[in-house]
C-alpha cells in the first residue's frame, strides 16, 4: 500500500499564547480531545454498529457494495484488514480526519477503536523483537506550499499526524516511490519525504507491525495510532533528490515538552471533565446536532456521578437550544443546571456557572420580552462576583432602553463598557 496520500498535520506551538478557540493550537487540542474520546476503552457512547451506506450514500456502484458489505460483514478482528484495503473505506476516513468532519469521524468511532486496539496488541509483541532502543520509520507524503511553510516557521515544536500513519522500515522503497511520482500531476503540492525516529525505551502512543492483519502483505509497514504526537526536528531541501526531507521524533510519554503541552491544556480545561469539555468543543465548532447528542449521551448512560459534572451536561444542552430558537428547552436545562449547582454549592461559595446560569436566564427572558423576569435573574447574576459582568450590565441596559429608561440603560451601557475593560485588562496579567 503506497504511503503517499495525503493528511492533516496540526501544530502545537509554545509561541502561541492566545485562547483555545483563537489559535493554531485550539485545532491541535481539538484534535487531542477527540482522539482521546474516539479511544478511551470506558466509553459507553460508542455505537456497537455501522450505517455506512446509509450515511454516506455513494453513487458509485463498487462503493456501494463496499459499504454494504462492510456494515454486513465487519468484525474487531479484520479491521486493519478493512482500513488497508484499497476501497472507499480508508478513503473517507481520512478525509474525514484532514477536514476534521467531526460528523464523518463519529460514526467511524468504533472502527477507529479496534483498529488502534489491535495495534496495542501487536504493539507490545513489537517491542519485544526489538534490541536497539532507537529506530527509524520511514513515509513519503504531498503537502501544500502553506502547510510546508507553516511547519518550517516552527521547527523544535510539537506536531500531531490528524488520521493512522503507515510508514515503512524500507527507506529506499520510499524515496523511489517519493522521486518517481511526476512533478508536474502535483499541482500545488510538494514532495516531502519523513524519517521518523522512535525510542522504544520511551512509551508513547502505540505502533506495530500490519504484515500479519493487512490487505497486502506487506512485510515492510508500520501502522502508528491516530493522534500521535512528534517533536519537530529539522527540514531542509534535498538538493540531489529534489525533495524534502522532514524529521521528526516520536514524542514519548515523559517527553518535557509533551508535559509542558498536558500542563497547558489542563490550565485550559480548568477543572472541567475532557468529556464535557469536547462538547463545548463541538458547539465552538458550530457543530450543534453533534454537540447535543454528545451531552444528551454523557447524561442517558449516567457518565458522571459528582452534580457539578451534570450541572455542565445541562448547561451545554441549554446553549444548543439557545442557538436553535428552542427557548423553552433552554429555560429547563439551565434550571436543571442551577438545581444541580445550588445543590453542591455553600452560600460562601457560589460556582461560577451559577452567574452564567442565570445571567442566561436573563438574556432568554429578555428575548421573548419577559422584561420583569429578566431582571429578576439578571439582579441575581449581580449578586456573584464575577469578571464577566459586563454582559448582566448590557442585558440590563438593553432592559431599560426598551422601557424607554434611557437614564438607566445608558448608566448601565456604561458600567458594562467599564466592567469589559477591567475583565479585559485583568486577562492580559495572566
Amino acid at each position: 500500500m503506497e504511503n503517499l496520500d495525503l493528511i492533516s498535520i496540526n501544530v502545537y506551538s509554545s509561541k502561541d499564547s492566545l485562547s483555545i478557540h483563537k489559535s493554531l493550537n485550539g485545532e491541535f487540542i481539538g484534535y487531542q480531545l477527540l482522539f482521546e474520546r474516539l479511544l478511551d476503552e470506558t466509553n459507553e457512547m460508542r455505537e456497537s454498529k455501522f450505517g455506512l451506506y446509509q450515511y454516506f450514500k455513494p453513487d458509485n456502484s463498487h462503493d456501494q457494495r463496499i459499504l454494504k458489505e462492510f456494515d454486513k460483514d465487519y468484525q474487531s478482528g479484520k479491521s486493519i484488514w478493512w482500513y488497508t484495503k484499497d476501497c472507499c473505506i480508508s478513503k473517507l476516513l481520512n478525509k474525514a480526519f484532514k477536514s476534521l468532519n467531526i460528523d464523518d469521524i463519529i460514526i467511524f468511532n468504533k472502527f477507529i477503536f479496534d483498529i488502534n486496539k489491535q495495534i496495542k496488541d501487536q504493539h507490545k509483541l513489537f517491542l519485544k523483537t526489538k534490541t536497539n532502543s532507537i529506530i527509524q520509520f520511514y513515509r513519503g507524503q504531498f503537502l501544500s506550499k502553506d502547510e510546508l511553510n507553516r511547519l518550517k516557521s516552527n521547527i523544535g515544536q510539537l506536531i500531531s499526524m490528524n488520521s493512522f500513519l503507515i510508514t515503512s522500515t524500507n527507506k529506499e522503497k520510499i524515496l523511489n516511490n517519493l522521486t518517481n511520482r511526476s512533478s508536474l500531476l502535483l499541482n500545488d503540492l510538494i514532495k516531502i519525504f519523513i524519517e521518523i525516529n522512535v525510542n522504544i525505551q520511551s512509551p508513547s502512543r502505540p505502533f506495530s507491525p500490519i504484515k500479519s492483519l493487512n490487505n497486502y502483505l506487506n512485510e515492510d509497514d508500520i501502522l502508528f495510532t491516530c493522534g500521535c504526537i512528534f517533536r519537530l526536528d529539522e527540514i531542509y531541501f534535498n538538493e540531489d533528490l529534489q525533495i524534502w526531507n522532514m524529521k521528526i521524533t516520536l514524542c514519548g510519554d515523559n517527553d518535557s515538552d509533551l508535559k509542558e503541552f498536558f500542563l497547558y491544556l489542563n490550565s485550559e480545561l480548568n477543572g472541567i471533565n475532557k468529556y464535557i469539555y469536547f462538547g463545548f468543543y463541538l458547539f465552538q465548532m458550530q457543530k450543534y446536532k453533534l454537540c447535543q447528542e454528545h451531552f444528551e449521551k454523557l447524561l442517558e448512560n449516567q457518565i458522571f456521578n459528582d452534580p457539578i459534572d451534570v450541572a455542565y451536561c445541562h448547561y451545554g444542552l441549554s446553549r444548543v437550544n439557545y442557538i436553535l430558537g428552542e427557548y423553552k428547552s433552554s429555560i429547563n436545562n439551565l434550571n436543571k443546571s442551577l438545581d444541580c449547582l445550588i445543590e453542591y454549592s455553600q452560600e460562601e461559595f457560589k460556582h461560577k456557572l451559577i452567574f452564567q446560569c442565570y445571567n442566561d436566564l436573563g438574556q432568554i427572558y429578555l428575548k421573548q420580552n419577559q422584561f420583569l423576569l429578566s431582571l429578576q435573574f439578571y439582579n441575581k447574576a449581580i449578586n456573584i462576583n464575577n469578571e464577566h459582568l459586563y454582559q448582566t450590565y448590557s442585558g440590563l441596559a438593553h432592559i431599560y432602553y426598551k422601557l424607554d429608561n434611557f437614564h438607566l440603560s445608558l448608566e448601565y451601557l456604561q458600567k458594562s463598557l467599564e466592567n469589559k475593560f477591567i475583565s479585559s485588562s485583568y486577562a492580559k496579567t495572566l
